[in-house]
């Protein structure tokens, strides 16, 4: 761990470096077992036993047939054609990276997690995404890319500090999956205590469950990973995941 050292608005940071870890998140669809030294995340979908390209048509100009028509006709007439169009699918992971995940350096676990999932999967065509709740706020720390050496980069640099605003991290991935033309599909893991805290009304938690159902209520393949560590234990992240129907996993080490 590095020195600590304070933002802006005056709330500690802390740095922590990735912690060595056999756990990885399956994003196979038939997923994988729980095992003794971390988790395995079951993600159902149809289909094969990887998540490939998907496929769609898209609509882009024609400027042969337009030029055909315009001889033929002696008129002018935009033209569109179908062409084919693979999207990568996206995986977003939306940490919290708050005060509260450098107890037990939880972080550093949830850094290496990440970590040996894109190493895991690194044959496949995948874009991921890192979306960090920090200093009660939301950042995008690694936008849409395919790049694992920028993804890990994005995850070293990462801290922890302030309070959790899960709500601006809802409405970030919103904002990211929104700018994605052709992703048909979308895979989103919340990895966080529970420990909401922050937002724009009185209850921060509440105001993250009613914004998820309105601007992500529609996705697919939404899965909360419990960063909750220690003996007690208010399993709020757990409350959170079937709030918003999502798949629920205990992250062990």
């Amino acid at each position: 761990m590095n020195a600590n050292n304070t933002s802006g608005n005056g709330s500690p940071e802390q740095h922590f470096n990735a912690m060595v870890t056999h756990a990885s998140l399956s994003l196979r669809p038939d997923g994988g077992q729980k095992s003794k030294h971390g988790i395995e995340i079951k993600d159902v979908t149809s289909g094969d036993h990887t998540l490939k390209p998907s496929h769609r048509f898209v609509q882009t100009r024609d400027l042969l047939q337009t030029v055909n028509h315009y001889l033929l006709h002696d008129q002018f007439e935009l033209k569109q054609k179908k062409t084919s169009h693979n999207a990568a699918p996206l995986i977003i992971f939306l940490i919290d990276s708050s005060s509260s995940m450098a107890k037990n350096k939880m972080i550093a676990y949830v850094k290496g997690l990440i970590e040996n999932t894109a190493k895991k999967h690194n044959r496949q065509s995948l874009k991921y995404a890192l979306i960090a709740l920090l200093q009660g706020e939301s950042q995008l720390i690694f936008p849409p890319g395919k790049s694992k050496e920028l993804l890990f980069l994005s995850l070293e640099n990462l801290k922890t500090g302030g309070q959790t605003n899960m709500a601006s991290g809802i409405r970030k991935v919103y904002e990211v999956i929104r700018k994605q033309q052709g992703s048909d599909i979308v895979k989103l893991f919340i990895l966080t205590d529970g420990k909401i805290n922050k937002g724009k009304t009185s209850t921060p938690f509440e105001e993250a469950v009613q914004l998820h159902k309105q601007l992500l209520g529609s996705l697919k393949s939404v899965t909360v990973v419990d960063t909750e560590s220690g003996f007690v234990k208010l399993q709020m992240a757990k409350d959170f995941a079937n709030s918003i129907n999502a798949t629920y996993k205990k992250l062990e080490i």
